[in-house]
C-alpha cells in the first residue's frame, strides 16, 4: 500500500491516473473495520491505483478537500476528485457498486464479505484495547494533558507490529509540537512544563501498557491484528 505524507507525495500520487485515496486514522474503530478491505483493493489493483493518507491532524488536506472524517475514501482522476465515500457500515452491495463504477473494477462480492469480516473483528480488538486504555486512564489519576497525551500515543501505535519503535516515534513528535507551543505567546503553560517532564516516562508507560492490553484482548477472543 502506497503511503502518502505530504501535498507533494500526493500530488505525485495524483499524476498516476486513476487513484483511490484513502483518509485513514489508526486507532480509529471505523477505519480498522474496513482497513482489510482497503488491502483487498489494493491488491488487485488494476487500471488504478490505492493509497493511504494517515489523518494526523493535519489540515493541509482536509482544508483542501473539505473532508471532516476518517475514514474517507475519494477517488481522482487526472488530478480531479471524482468521486468519495465513507466506507464505515457500507453494505457489500453498495461498496460493490461504488468500486466498480468508479474504479472500473471490483473484487467479488464474496471477498469483500469476508474483507468486511476480517475488519469487524479488527474493530473488536481496537475498540477492546481503547476501553481497557481509556479505564487505566481514570484509574490513574492523570492530569488532562498526559491523558490525551497517552490516547494518542496508544491510538496511533495500537495496530503497530512493533510499539517499542512506534510509541518513542509518536513521544518525539508531540515533544517537538510542545516545545513549539511553549515558545508562543502565553504557550509556556505548567501543564506543558510538566508534560514535556514526564514525556520519557510516558513513553515506556505506552510501549508497556500497549503489549498488555494487546495480549489480554486477543486472550479475550479479540484477534484483530
Amino acid at each position: 500500500m502506497t503511503e502518502i505524507h505530504s501535498r507533494d507525495e500526493l500530488n505525485a500520487a495524483l499524476e498516476e491516473g486513476t487513484l483511490l485515496l484513502a483518509y485513514m486514522q489508526k486507532g480509529c474503530v471505523p477505519c480498522a473495520s474496513v482497513t482489510p478491505l482497503l488491502s483487498l483493493i489494493d491488491g488487485e489493483a488494476d487500471g488504478y491505483a490505492a493509497a493511504r493518507l494517515e489523518n494526523t491532524g493535519d489540515q493541509w488536506f482536509t482544508d483542501a478537500y473539505s473532508v471532516d472524517g476518517s475514514p474517507t475514501w475519494l477517488v481522482f482522476r487526472a488530478g480531479e476528485e471524482t468521486a468519495r465515500i465513507d466506507p464505515a457500515g457500507k453494505s457489500v452491495e453498495e461498496l460493490h457498486a461504488f468500486l466498480s463504477e468508479e474504479l472500473g473494477k471490483a473484487p467479488p462480492s464474496g471477498a469483500i464479505e469476508k474483507a468486511l469480516e476480517d475488519g469487524r473483528r479488527q474493530a473488536d480488538f481496537v475498540e477492546n484495547c481503547l476501553a481497557e486504555l481509556m479505564f487505566r486512564s481514570d484509574e490513574a489519576g492523570e492530569d488532562l494533558l498526559l491523558a490525551s497525551i497517552r490516547i494518542k500515543v496508544c491510538k496511533a501505535c495500537l495496530q503497530s507490529d512493533s510499539p517499542e519503535r512506534c510509541v518513542p516515534a509518536q513521544i518525539e513528535h508531540i515533544r517537538e509540537r510542545l516545545l513549539a507551543r511553549m515558545l508562543t505567546p502565553e504557550g509556556a503553560t505548567e501543564a506543558r512544563k510538566n508534560a514535556l517532564t514526564k514525556l520519557p516516562e510516558l513513553s515506556e508507560k505506552c510501549v508497556r501498557e500497549l503489549n498488555e492490553v494487546r495480549a489480554n484482548a486477543k486472550k479475550q477472543g479479540y484477534s484483530g491484528l
